[in-house]
């Protein structure tokens, strides 16, 4: 069968090698008598599966031992309102450099739990730049941490480097993780939806720092109601 390149904004194409093992675990995986989409979670079968892949992507990316890496739901759009939730609390700011719809996405949906502003923003200009490397951006002073968008797939634009800052970062990689190196320690949060350069659809890695940890109980406990467990990185 002749299989198609795929170039477009949608899910990339998957190794075949890596199709031929799905196919032959989803009649029986291992010794479970099952296939893998019929067992459960919690089984220390798929225990293995997901320690494994944590362990691939630790490689990977050289994430410190010290950083936590959850595989989640809903898409790394999820993670524009649940990384700010768990960050901030209530009175906390967070910068945003805006260079695309998904930056501009991420902003808007923050801006319901935290107080998020754009510091550099090309939406006048149809998103057609980003910032320089040795760009000065001036962060509000009150700011615990700045957001950014390392690739935007729609304008066609991508970060040389990470901020230049001296606040944790938080980054959507959604778009190009894993395509070059870059200095995990730096960051608070990382976030990518699967389905570009790590696997299929309908799964998000997130990295998190041991700050990243302490400020989701800080948020957790100024918050009326806490937050919901299920959106917690405290409790995940």
């Amino acid at each position: 069968m002749s299989r198609a390149h795929n170039f477009s904004a949608g899910p990339a194409v998957l190794p075949v090698p890596v199709i031929e093992a799905l196919r032959g675990s989803l009649l029986e995986f291992g010794g479970a008598q099952a296939g893998i989409m019929e067992i459960s979670h919690r089984s220390t079968d798929f225990g293995e599966v997901i320690d494994a892949a944590k362990t691939r992507l630790r490689r990977i990316m050289e994430i410190p031992d010290d950083h936590s890496v959850l595989f989640l739901q809903g898409g790394a759009s999820l993670q524009f309102y649940m990384s700010a939730l768990n960050i901030a609390r209530p009175t906390d700011a967070i910068d945003y450099i805006c260079t695309g719809n998904w930056s501009k996405k991420a902003v808007q949906e923050a801006g319901r739990v935290c107080d998020a502003a754009n510091v550099w923003s090309s939406a006048d200009t149809a998103f057609d730049h980003v910032p320089a490397p040795d760009e000065a951006i001036e962060y509000r002073p009150d700011s615990i941490a700045v957001h950014y968008t390392s690739n935007n797939t729609v304008a066609g634009t991508q970060l040389a480097a990470a901020p230049n800052t001296d606040r944790p970062l938080i980054a959507d990689l959604s778009s190009d993780i894993c395509s070059r190196r870059i200095d995990v320690a730096r960051h608070a949060v990382i976030y990518a939806g699967a389905q570009k350069n790590l696997g299929p659809s309908g799964v998000t890695a997130v990295i998190l720092s041991p700050w990243a940890v302490e400020r989701s109980r800080a948020s957790d406990a100024a918050r009326q109601g806490g937050i919901p467990s299920m959106l917690s990185y405290d409790l995940m």
